[in-house]
């Protein structure tokens, strides 16, 4: 049953779609809780700055940002067939995993910069088999370069962009020297801004505090710790299944799976090296989990056993969600 309701990609699908990120969201909207005070790079501070006085604001724009994220992730497997049929599974593995955690629950800048991200990863795609110097891997550099300037260590993910490009083509030289002249511009932008109005020292501080590596592991409850420990379990699964069957896809879906591998890989690193062991990078890392397992669960042939390990999927992200609230 529950496999069948995550495998329609018709109406039914949309509804169960709905109906599971209510179950998933109404417990941290139907509270009162103190947010916490995020300050990151300025169009995040202009945009986003007082959202922590408005609670449910906050929760309400953080879900619309999550289910965006999740329609661009339905309608990318629609394009290249990263799933070799029309789901909406992609939307639902991302929506249970970046839900997981009602501290998730809320703006905060790594679900502004995962937005950038996302839309980043789709002009790559989009782009595969452009002309050589395409300005469209240009114009993904400067969609990356408007991220940061809402999350300052999207600055770190410069690197994934060279990754990502050089495994799904052939790269040229200059498409790979484009986001460094888009950070050119955003450099030179923010100095011209900040030169000419009052108390900028404090600003550029502001910026050096952003792109700054701190934090420390967090005490997290046991029911996402059960959750997360699940995953990691399906994750390997569905990797091993994926490698047994990859020869059998089209050689452009097996360079995008390549590049969501390393996606992952480097989110991994992302978030012990660079964001102080913050559990939000989840959210980012959660894009290419949805393609990984959305594939396994599609082609599998086992339906009891695929049924009995979703059941447990939702059952350990709901409970993680409604226990911590």
């Amino acid at each position: 049953m529950l496999l069948r309701l995550f495998k329609n990609n018709r109406t039914g699908g949309i509804l169960f779609i709905i109906f599971l990120t209510l179950a998933l969201w109404l417990p941290s909207l139907n509270r009162t809780v103190e947010l916490p005070v995020y300050r990151d790079m300025p169009f995040y501070n202009l945009v986003f700055g007082n959202l922590y006085l408005h609670p449910l604001l906050s929760g309400l724009l953080a879900l619309a940002i999550m289910v965006i994220i999740a329609i661009m992730l339905v309608r990318l497997n629609i394009r290249f067939f990263l799933i070799e049929e029309r789901s909406y599974m992609p939307a639902t593995f991302f929506l249970l995993i970046a839900s997981s955690d009602p501290a998730m629950h809320h703006v905060s800048p790594v679900l502004a910069g995962s937005l950038f991200f996302m839309i980043v990863l789709t002009m790559l795609f989009s782009a595969y088999n452009a002309e050589k110097n395409s300005l469209a891997f240009f114009n993904a550099s400067l969609v990356l370069a408007l991220g940061i300037m809402f999350y300052g260590k999207l600055i770190w993910f410069i690197p994934l962009f060279w990754i990502i490009v050089a495994t799904i083509r052939q790269p040229a030289w200059r498409e790979l020297n484009y986001p460094l002249l888009a950070i050119a511009i955003l450099a030179l932008f923010l100095f011209t801004w900040y030169l000419f109005i009052p108390d900028s020292p404090r600003h550029f501080r502001m910026i050096s505090d952003s792109l700054r590596i701190e934090g420390s592991l967090q005490r997290i409850s046991y029911s996402w710790m059960t959750f997360l420990s699940y995953l990691f379990f399906v994750i390997l699964l569905a990797s091993l299944f994926l490698l047994q069957r990859f020869h059998f896809r089209k050689i452009y879906v097996r360079n995008f799976y390549q590049a969501l591998f390393f996606t992952f890989i480097y989110i991994v690193l992302v978030f012990v090296l660079v964001s102080g062991f913050d559990y939000k990078t989840l959210i980012p890392a959660a894009i290419p989990l949805s393609y990984l397992l959305s594939n396994y669960f599609h082609t599998r042939k086992n339906r009891i056993t695929g049924e009995i390990m979703l059941w447990l999927f939702v059952v350990l992200a709901l409970g993680s969600v409604w226990v911590l609230a």
